[in-house]
């Protein structure tokens, strides 16, 4: 409960009013079931700062670049071979989409926005900390406090309804373990154009002349 409440005082300064439930909860019972990551600001639904809503006034309404998120680098020297190629795979599936969805908020506004981002985890009781070794290149302080949380919420055992069951030597391996992750973040090709709009009849409506 004490960690819960410690996790909480953030986002109460920050004056948030809710929370959202942990990407990555553990399934079973494990010990990293209490970890949350908590709604970051300026992204949909939490504009209440007036610098977050100028930032969504600068939204572009054109189409603008897909996120390309890689998974560049993991270094896990304390995790076996084995170990390291599970948290591997839970990262690409657990994390790097939200991480991606962080990066597209960004390039809604500068369609040219790309980098480096790189987080170093220390797991405690099951949940990931955020050491102070994580850098980052990308110049947008937001995606990157954004990324930032979705890592907060990783935890030493996977949620099942995602999952098999964990594997419990690599789950103990993690759960005092410490890794760094680093994410390259570059523009895709830009969004293909919204279909036509199409009349009653069900062709395309015709230019005026």
């Amino acid at each position: 409960m004490r960690r819960l409440r410690n996790r909480l005082l953030p986002v109460l300064a920050l004056g948030l009013s809710g929370v959202e439930p942990a990407l990555a909860q553990s399934g079973g019972g494990g010990r990293g079931e209490g970890c949350i990551t908590v709604a970051m600001p300026c992204l949909l639904g939490a504009q209440s700062d007036p610098l977050c809503a100028a930032r969504a006034r600068r939204q572009r309404r054109q189409p603008v670049p897909t996120p390309d998120c890689q998974l560049a680098v993991l270094s896990a020297p304390g995790l076996s071979r084995e170990a390291q190629t599970w948290l591997d795979e839970r990262l690409r599936r657990e994390i790097l989409p939200a991480v991606c969805s962080c990066y597209s908020e960004g390039l809604g506004i500068d369609p040219r926005l790309r980098g480096r981002v790189a987080m170093a985890l220390r797991m405690s009781e099951g949940c990931a900390d955020i050491d102070a070794g994580g850098r980052a290149t990308l110049p947008d302080r937001y995606v990157v406090a954004c990324i930032r949380d979705r890592f907060i919420g990783f935890a030493s055992a996977p949620p099942s309804a995602v999952f098999p069951p964990v594997p419990s030597p690599y789950a103990a391996e993690l759960q005092s373990g410490r890794f760094v992750v680093q994410i390259d973040l570059r523009p895709g090709p830009a969004a293909p154009p919204p279909p036509a709009v199409k009349n009653a009849a069900g062709a395309a409506e015709a230019p005026r002349r």
